[in-house]
């Protein structure tokens, strides 16, 4: 493969390791053997030029158009088949395994790090294929939110259940329409016609979550449950509980809960806000949930931190510790006290007791997210409930 470069699927500096080495975007293919790389490969895609007279309507089905901007050569992702159409040196178990997605499933059971001998779950659909249909769940098996088919138990269902408290500003600055709730999704038109601002991106991105989650919770063959509890407390000067201990409302009905638009003549009290986060988690403790809170604002304010202290160790002393996460919305956003607040839940986290029966692994439980849009916004809240993907890469000459 001596005239041959890698191509990475994701960031500049996403990397593949392979065989002992580690290759990036433009690393030269001389150290692969031509006859060895599919194997070594597993799972995969080939990459080649893109033979479509007009790249951006690239529409065969055998391949899937990679987009990049200000490309000088447009490169397709093609199939095993069809790269391999002429001659093909692999057996035909390998062929039809080579046929299939490469997306494998996100759930700890898999990963040989945390379980020894563990082997992949790998979606059972053909490698492009178009998402699945949610009511045609395999045998014991389910349905990922990003529209891939596994024949194991869905990740969410075996791993913890939360207690998510949301904790969002609907203060006066939540009326700028700097930015506007996400367009084309089902709620939008319902969103805007009274939120087209601010509070209106808030909402959207805030329902995203909730069906993306419902979605990973409720797929699969205990379809109709949903393990954690929501509660959403509404803040500006002073705090409003629109939902308390939540666990069987949908995406639809938890909007019809919360209020209708951002307060105009509201001001910004984050300690109003956790009080009322305090006070709810200790009415409606629960040993089977873990704690999370999911604190919004754009505007600036100051907070004690023996406020947030009191928060976190009560979580610890009720039995379990406090996840946190804090996401500063827009350009003007007072990031400083946000990160501060996300910085103490954080030390109080690290300090508390291992649950031995569900040690944390995974994404850290306490961060400090920022939000420049509504793009982004929708993102934080939505980077969850995610088939873990397999680093797509192949070499192209």
């Amino acid at each position: 493969m001596e005239n041959a470069e890698w191509l990475i699927e994701g960031e500049e500096d996403a990397i593949l390791e392979l065989q002992g080495r580690t290759y990036g975007t433009g690393d030269s293919g001389a150290p692969m053997l031509c006859s060895m790389v599919c194997k070594s490969l597993g799972r995969h895609a080939h990459v080649s030029r893109c033979r479509a007279e007009d790249a951006l309507n690239c529409d065969d089905p055998e391949v899937e158009h990679i987009k990049q901007e200000n490309a000088l050569v447009e490169y397709d992702w093609i199939s095993h088949k069809t790269f391999w159409a002429r001659s093909d040196p692999y057996t035909h178990a390998e062929r039809v395994d080579f046929e299939l997605c490469d997306r494998r499933c996100g759930g700890e059971e898999h990963d040989p790090d945390l379980n020894h001998g563990a082997l992949p779950s790998f979606c059972t659909l053909p490698l492009f294929h178009p998402p699945a249909d949610l009511t045609d769940v395999p045998g014991l098996g389910h349905i990922s939110h990003d529209g891939h088919a596994y024949t194991c138990k869905n990740p969410a269902l075996m791993q913890r259940s939360f207690h998510i408290f949301f904790a969002l500003d609907r203060s006066g600055s939540m009326t700028s329409t700097d930015h506007r709730p996400l367009p084309d999704t089902p709620a939008s038109q319902r969103i805007a016609t009274q939120a087209d601002n601010r509070f209106g991106a808030v909402l959207s991105a805030v329902y995203n979550f909730w069906v993306a989650r419902d979605a990973a919770t409720r797929g699969g063959i205990a379809a109709g449950l949903r393990q954690d509890a929501y509660t959403v407390v509404f803040f500006d000067h002073t705090s409003t509980v629109a939902c308390s201990s939540d666990i069987g409302s949908s995406p639809d009905d938890l909007l019809t809960m919360v209020p209708p638009d951002a307060n105009w003549y509201g001001g910004t009290d984050y300690t109003t806000a956790l009080k009322a986060i305090q006070k709810e988690m200790e009415d409606t403790w629960s040993t089977d949930r873990y704690p999370l809170v999911i604190f919004l604002s754009d505007g600036e304010c100051t907070i004690h931190d023996d406020v947030v202290y009191d928060l976190c160790r009560t979580a610890v002393r009720l039995g379990k510790p406090l996840g946190f996460h804090t996401v500063s919305f827009g350009e003007q956003a007072g990031a400083q006290a946000l990160r501060r607040m996300a910085a103490v839940a954080k030390d109080v986290f690290d300090e508390a007791p291992e649950d031995p029966l569900a040690p944390i692994s995974g994404a850290a439980p306490c961060t400090y997210n920022e939000a420049l849009d509504t793009i982004q916004l929708a993102d934080t809240f939505v980077k969850i409930a995610k088939s873990l993907k397999n680093p797509r890469a192949a070499l192209r000459a």
